[in-house]
């Protein structure tokens, strides 16, 4: 991994994370097309951005192509083949990749293999219209939040509660319960975390 620089600052970033003594890794962090207009034609425009989940000094980034910004720490790898040695990472974050992988069981089996503890995923729901093939055609998969906690499980992951829903706390927990299953199948995107299982 070559240092080109020092990270560039994303205002879009959601989470600025500033560890010592480990490494996160972000695969797919948006250096490919977005924000597609089609027409019958086809694509009309493109706009690269670089939109990551994490950053800090410590954060590697991984995804297909490099961005047209100079980021530190970026290498070019496929998600479900990735370069490096096991237990290498603290973290693993990938924000609206799954859905584009031929085999996420793959890419989630490789996730495993290189962290020594959670994973975060983000990905549109099957009910909002990014998740369908007509929004972005590169969709190869649509997920629910049963068959995204499914393909965790499968992998081997524990599922740790969803951090965008927290009930009020006065409400009986039956309530609670069904408001966030209510919640997390309605929900525009899923965000799911896993922790291994050791």
């Amino acid at each position: 991994m070559a240092i080109e620089e020092p990270l560039n600052q994303n205002e879009d970033a959601k989470a600025r994370v500033r560890y010592n003594n480990y490494l996160l890794l972000e695969v797919g962090c948006g250096t490919m097309p977005s924000d597609l207009d089609y027409e019958k034609s086809g694509p009309r425009k493109y706009r690269i951005k670089f939109r990551p989940k994490v950053m800090g000094e410590n954060v590697v980034y991984v995804d297909l192509t490099r961005p047209r910004i100079r980021i530190s720490r970026f290498v070019i790898a496929d998600a479900q083949m990735l370069p490096f040695r096991e237990r290498m990472f603290k973290e693993v974050y990938a924000s609206h990749l799954i859905e584009h992988l031929p085999k996420p069981s793959k890419f989630l089996q490789e996730a495993k293999r290189v962290s020594i503890g959670k994973i975060c995923i983000w990905c549109p729901n099957v009910l909002s219209w990014e998740a369908t093939k007509c929004a972005d055609p590169t969709h190869k998969h649509i997920f629910s939040y049963l068959k995204l906690r499914g393909f965790l499980l499968n992998a081997g992951y524990r599922i740790v509660d969803s951090p965008d829903f927290i009930p009020a706390s006065r409400l009986p927990t039956p309530v609670a319960r069904i408001l966030k299953l209510i919640f997390l199948t309605t929900s525009n995107e899923l965000h799911l975390e896993g922790r291994t299982q050791e």
